[in-house]
């Protein structure tokens, strides 16, 4: 009888089906697992950011660095105390808008060198979360001026709008609610292990005339005071890298990871990034989260 020598067709076959099965089971497991290894990157991140924060204040007589970070196509919103500056080439020239250039990795470092916490921090890597995507694949935009580009951005985290975002004479210009009476000193931060700073967002490109911007301008837009909550406003997606989850420093100097209960938030987070969707407009349990630990106190608590 002759001694078998090898696997027959079916025993192959059987056994890569075992292996695509296993396959199968394990791959949410480890998605997980990695979201969740991300996800406590994310956190030092925020810690570490925080920190520098709070000791940029303790050195500057409790003032607030500049939570604006401005673009070219609006210099008269520069801060001389931002604490993050556009992206910009070795000569100190912005390089910040798709169509002119696409920063390279060294272009965002300068940019995050002339903000006032690099002292502190000395490494690019604590303003990126190793969860986004978005320096490696970008966002798909499509709009009136273009037909479809692709926008790339490496810092994942913002500062609310209310917190020094503009100079005081754009601040009382503004007509933004939001902005009516922004924080401009530690001291006035009422509740602060309630109060979060550096939240985790998803950049939402921004237009002017046809230029769209490849890193997170501004500030974090979010508006609760229009006419009560039911009529706030919900202008930029926040992050879910983490397992329909986004991290968040607060003024005490604590850091959480929030994880999204409701499925519109979840889907204008991940499924329209770098869009101009339509953000959930009904009050739910995310919005009234983020009404209740909204850096600037209001006598009127929602619930």
């Amino acid at each position: 009888m002759r001694k078998k020598n090898g696997f027959t067709l079916i025993e192959l076959l059987v056994v890569i089906s075992i292996i695509a099965l296993l396959i199968s089971i394990l791959m949410p497991a480890l998605n997980k697992a990695r979201e969740q290894a991300t996800g406590s990157v994310c956190l030092a991140n925020q810690k570490n950011l925080m920190l520098a924060y709070i000791m940029y204040a303790d050195e500057n007589d409790g003032r607030l660095v500049g939570g604006y970070v401005s673009e070219t196509a609006t210099p008269e919103l520069d801060c001389n105390y931002q604490w993050a500056y556009c992206p910009e080439d070795d000569n100190g020239d912005p390089a910040d808008v798709y169509g002119q250039t696409v920063p390279i990795l060294q272009y965002r470092i300068n940019g995050f060198r002339k903000g006032e916490l690099w002292k502190y921090l000395q490494t690019h890597e604590v303003y990126h979360c190793p969860g986004d995507s978005r320096d490696r694949k970008g966002a798909v935009v499509s709009g009136a001026d273009v037909d479809m580009a692709y926008f790339f951005s490496y810092r994942s985290y913002s500062l609310p709008d209310c917190l020094s975002a503009l100079p005081e004479a754009q601040t009382a210009a503004s007509g933004y609610s939001w902005l009516a009476n922004p924080i401009r000193k530690m001291n006035q931060v009422k509740n602060p292990s309630r109060r979060y700073a550096f939240v985790e967002d998803a950049f939402r490109a921004r237009a002017s005339g046809a230029s769209f911007y490849c890193f997170n301008p501004g500030g974090w837009s979010f508006d609760p005071w229009t006419n009560g909550i039911a009529d706030g406003k919900w202008w930029d997606p926040l992050a879910s890298f983490h397992n329909k989850a986004g991290t968040y420093s607060f003024f005490d100097g604590h850091v959480e990871m929030h994880h999204w209960v409701h499925q519109g938030t979840v889907e204008y987070s991940l499924n329209r990034v770098g869009q101009d969707p339509d953000p959930p407009v009904e009050v739910n349990e995310d919005m009234k989260w983020l009404w209740l630990n909204w850096p600037v106190y209001h006598p009127y608590e929602y619930y």
